[in-house]
């Protein structure tokens, strides 16, 4: 079907609407690699630091820590405080490495996003009309299901 008719205007919102699900799915993967990698861990706690002060604490490589920071900081996740230095905000620490507050959300990154596998399986449901069980979603699922409730049991 055509473009004509359409208001450009909408066109451009409905655009930024779709774009801003694929940015979402970014952030995910890069907040996945970050409790992964213990990097909020690292941070909790140490104020604002530079990629190099991260990489001394951590044993990461420092060209793959700053643009990680970076992307954290667009992402609004760690505080920009100028001369290239990010800090994980005490509100950031509750939510992304606490595990004992009830308002800590890291289980949700648990595993990394959905893989193929299972994607291939919500796929087949359509065709099916056979749900999935629990199990068949992978280990990440359960590993999710834990680390969220961890706080509540």
């Amino acid at each position: 079907m055509a473009e004509t008719n359409l208001d450009p205007d909408q066109l451009k919102r409905f655009s930024f609407s779709v774009w801003s699900y694929k940015q979402g799915e970014m952030v995910s993967l890069m907040i996945h690699i970050g409790d992964r990698l213990g990097l909020y861990a690292a941070l909790d706690g140490m104020g604002a630091v530079t990629a190099a002060e991260l990489a001394a604490q951590t044993g990461l490589k420092e060209r793959w820590l700053f643009e990680w920071l970076r992307g954290q900081a667009a992402a609004k996740l760690l505080a920009y405080r100028g001369a290239d230095r990010f800090e994980l905000t005490r509100t950031g620490a509750t939510v992304l490495v606490q595990g004992e507050s009830s308002q800590c959300m890291i289980g949700l990154f648990a595993g990394p996003p959905t893989p193929t596998p299972v994607v291939d399986r919500v796929a087949e449901a359509f065709h099916s009309g056979i749900g999935m069980t629990f199990d068949e979603h992978g280990p990440g699922c359960a590993t999710m299901s834990a680390r969220l409730t961890r706080a509540v049991h």
